[in-house]
C-alpha cells in the first residue's frame, strides 16, 4: 500500500488517505448505498462546474473524464470513515493482491494481463480493496460493455477476498427527438448489459440519478447519470 500522503502524474496512482487531521471522518464504513449517491452527487457537480466554466457546454461536449472522476471521489471520500481510503487510476494486479483473494491456478486470466487500471478503487479500514467505479462521459455500447466486462471479471477473480461490488457510473446525454428521451435511452442501456454482462456468478443493479433539461438552439437535451452495479452472488 502507498504511504500516506498524494501523488499525481502521468500513471501514477493518486491516493487519498485519510489521516491530515482536515476531518474526523465518520467511524461507520461507507455502504454501496453511500457510494451510488456519491456517484451521483460528483456527476451533478462536475457537470455544473464544466457548464460555469465553458459558458454554457456539458460534460460530453469536450473529451475530458478526469473532472468527473475527481468530482465523484472527493464526494466518496467525504462519507468514509476515517481509517478508509481511496486510489485512482490502480492497476488490475494490484486490486486483486490487496483484495487478499488468490491468483486463479494455471495461465494468468485475461483481466489480470495488460495494463489495464480502475479509475477509483476503495479500501476498507484493513486496507483491502473493497469497491471499485469505472467512470465514462457519456454511453457507448463497445466501450461501456468493454468496461462492464472487466468489472465483472475482476469481481469474479476477487469475490474469494473482500472485493464483491464493482460499478460503472456513466454521466448521460440524449436530444429529445420524436419521443426517443432519457428514459428511452436507459431503457436501451439496461436491455444491452442484461444480455451481454449478467451470468450465473454475477448480479446487475440500475440506480440513476436526478435529470436535467435544457432548452438549445437545436432542441430540448436532457442529462442524468446511471450507475450499474455489478456484484457477486452468494
Amino acid at each position: 500500500h502507498p504511504e500516506e500522503g498524494l501523488a499525481c502524474g502521468g500513471a501514477n496512482a493518486v491516493y487519498l488517505h485519510h489521516g491530515f487531521g482536515t476531518r474526523r471522518g465518520s467511524v461507520m464504513p461507507i455502504t454501496r448505498k453511500k457510494i451510488i449517491e456519491s456517484i451521483h452527487a460528483g456527476a451533478r457537480a462536475a457537470n455544473e462546474k464544466y457548464t460555469k466554466w465553458s459558458d454554457g457546454w456539458w460534460l460530453d461536449d469536450s473529451g475530458i473524464e478526469y473532472l468527473l472522476v475527481c468530482e465523484i471521489a472527493e464526494q466518496i471520500h467525504k462519507h468514509q470513515s476515517k481509517r478508509e481510503s481511496l486510489l485512482l487510476e490502480l492497476p488490475f494486479e494490484k486490486i486483486q493482491q490487496w483484495s487478499g483473494a488468490r491468483r486463479p491456478p494455471g495461465r494468468p486470466v485475461t483481466v489480470l494481463r495488460g495494463a489495464n487500471r480502475m479509475d477509483i478503487t476503495l479500501f476498507n479500514s484493513e486496507e483491502k480493496t473493497k469497491f471499485i467505479i469505472e467512470v465514462k462521459r457519456d454511453w457507448n455500447n463497445i466501450s461501456c460493455i468493454r468496461d462492464l466486462e472487466r468489472i465483472r471479471n475482476l469481481v469474479r477473480v476477487c469475490a474469494a477476498g473482500s472485493l464483491r461490488h464493482g460499478f460503472l457510473a456513466v454521466f448521460l446525454v440524449k436530444k429529445v427527438v420524436r419521443g426517443h428521451d432519457m428514459k428511452w435511452k436507459i431503457g436501451k442501456i439496461k436491455g444491452c448489459v442484461k444480455k451481454h454482462i449478467e451470468d450465473r456468478r454475477v448480479s446487475i443493479r440500475f440506480d440513476q440519478g436526478g435529470m436535467n433539461e435544457k432548452e438549445f438552439k437545436d432542441g430540448t437535451w436532457q442529462s442524468s447519470s446511471l450507475v450499474i452495479e455489478i456484484y457477486a452472488r452468494r
